[in-house]
């Protein structure tokens, strides 16, 4: 079976340098358990280990897409850069179309940068015009991702791995903390509940869910949406 694991190196994606040690050999071992513990029928899943995103380098990050969302895309996508993505989010939370006065209005952009990136998002298909204002194309039609699951892997330092995690819900639908067995204590789960963060441990040689994190409906960001064009430039590059 194909590894959903995404190569970072071919789409010009930062990536943390690896530090070898225990927490390593955990997201390593998880990673061969990953698919299964949040499979779906008709989704397709893939990967990115330590991606760096602007909030930080998420250890692993998994996406559940629907390949029909996929199948609107051109050589003019591969062009999208992420002022790009910005303005296409923004959009994509307006309830009426916008001129690019007002989108100067709103973000800030000049007038020069927005026609560039208002040509570039009309020729990739993930905006529609109608008489010079400009709308996001429907979720269904351009947005893959179902679900978006950060995982944040801690051998000890629990509080630090929820820190993280409560800042991955910026991009991410499902938050989750990773854990040794022994490190799962009471306290740990009672924190979960909270914070609405999920706890995977591994006990023995598999891995179980202690507790669910809460699920949020996405796009939640800027971020959701750059998650969405790595999965684009991934499927090009394969």
């Amino acid at each position: 079976m194909k590894s959903p694991i995404t190569s970072l190196a071919y789409m010009d994606l930062k990536k943390r340098r690896r530090t070898e040690g225990p927490e390593a050999v955990l997201v390593d071992s998880f990673l061969s358990s990953f698919e299964d513990m949040f499979r779906e029928k008709h989704l397709k899943f893939s990967v990115f280990v330590e991606p760096y995103i602007d909030i930080g380098f998420p250890d692993i990050i998994g996406v559940l897409w629907d390949e029909k969302s996929t199948k609107v895309w051109s050589k003019e996508r591969m062009l999208i850069n992420s002022k790009d993505i910005r303005i296409l989010n923004h959009l994509s939370l307006q309830d009426k179309l916008k001129s690019n006065l007002e989108i100067h209005r709103e973000l800030g952009y000049s007038e020069k940068e927005l026609d560039r990136s208002i040509t570039r998002l009309y020729n990739a298909g993930l905006i529609t015009s109608t008489r010079n204002k400009y709308k996001a194309c429907h979720l269904n039609k351009v947005f893959a991702p179902r679900r978006i699951i950060a995982i944040e892997a801690k051998m000890n330092d629990w509080k630090g791995a929820f820190r993280q995690a409560r800042i991955n819900k910026w991009f991410a639908s499902e938050s989750y903390v990773l854990f040794p067995g022994e490190t799962a204590r009471k306290d740990i789960l009672e924190y979960s509940k909270l914070s609405k963060i999920g706890v995977i441990a591994k006990e023995m040689n598999h891995f179980i869910h202690l507790s669910r994190s809460e699920k949020i409906n996405i796009p939640t960001s800027y971020g959701s949406w750059l998650i969405n064009e790595w999965l684009i430039k991934s499927l090009y590059y394969q």
